[in-house]
């Protein structure tokens, strides 16, 4: 191991705690009020100063409410992202298992369809083929 891992490896930061279901039950739950200031998208400084007041706030908001480790604003960002990105994926594999279903529902649609377009097929052949005959006897 050279001398720049084992230097790393000792400066990093222990790593906290991971939540507990009720932690992100009680952070889920508090973020409707802070809503406004947590999804807000405007990067100008009066913006940014109520963004940060409003996580410095959630997490007075989180600390006074939770038993156990008073949380961070940094460790309640992460949850956040953490919390969207599970979220995010929920909706791809939803909209995969979709589109999987729909697929499915226009493979049978087109089987049936093409079993229906081949009796047409072959009752319009016959006709036609009736009706020749039926000419070349006059």
């Amino acid at each position: 191991m050279s001398s720049t891992q084992e230097n790393s490896k000792k400066t990093r930061a222990p790593r906290s705690e991971n939540f507990t279901p009720s932690e992100e039950a009680t952070f889920v739950s508090l973020l409707p009020d802070f809503k406004k200031y947590i999804e807000c998208k405007q990067t100008d400084a009066k913006s940014r100063e109520e963004k940060n007041r409003g996580w410095e706030n959630l997490v007075e908001a989180f600390n006074s409410i939770t038993i156990g480790i008073p949380r961070t604003e940094k460790n309640l960002r992460n949850l956040w992202d953490k919390l969207k990105k599970k979220a995010r994926k929920a909706d791809k594999t939803d909209k995969k298992e979709t589109v999987k279903t729909v697929a499915e529902f226009w493979d049978k649609i087109w089987i049936r369809e093409i079993s229906t377009c081949s009796r047409f097929c072959y009752l319009a052949l016959t006709r036609i083929v009736w009706f020749i005959h039926a000419l070349d006897e006059v």
